[in-house]
């Protein structure tokens, strides 16, 4: 006997397009609004269900054109995208406090997950910086040893 989650009514895939869908046409800006627009096109589904759907759909809440902020989308690699990222990471992080090897940044109520996207991207923007720093230092390391090895061997014919 299987457990079932009430989320299966309709596909994972089927929701999560509908997210999509609605989020574009509606100024959706909590989760509870979002489940009651999904309630009346026939989903059922909980709210663990939801955030994890916002999650993995990558949404974030932007600054709509009417100045409150709503879901959206964000697209991998867009450069005004992750400029927009941190605009709302400068904007709605209200605290910065560093305890032990941890950082807790504290948001602004309905922030935290464009908070914390901004703060991955910049993050793994900084190791991708630094690994190929790493890399051109060991290849410039590299040269100048086959140079120093060529010089050496000439100089002793």
């Amino acid at each position: 006997m299987g457990r079932t989650s009430r989320g299966d009514n309709k596909s994972k895939q089927q929701r999560q397009q509908a997210i999509l869908r609605l989020i574009q046409e509606n100024p959706i800006s909590r989760q509870e609004t979002l489940l009651e627009y999904l309630s009346k096109e026939g989903f059922d589904a909980t709210q663990a269900t939801i955030s994890r759907d916002i999650k993995e759909l990558r949404l974030i809440k932007a600054l709509s054109e009417k100045g409150v902020y709503k879901y959206a989308p964000i697209e991998k690699g867009d450069h005004r995208s992750q400029s927009a990222l941190m605009r709302i990471f400068a904007d709605t992080v209200v605290q910065i406090e560093p305890t032990g090897h941890l950082i807790v940044i504290r948001t602004l109520t309905g922030s935290a997950n464009a908070a914390a996207e901004a703060a991955k991207r910049a993050a793994s923007g900084e190791a991708n910086a630094r690994q190929s720093a790493s890399e051109a230092a060991s290849s410039e390391a590299a040269s100048s040893e086959a140079a120093s090895s060529e010089a050496a061997s000439s100089v002793a014919a």
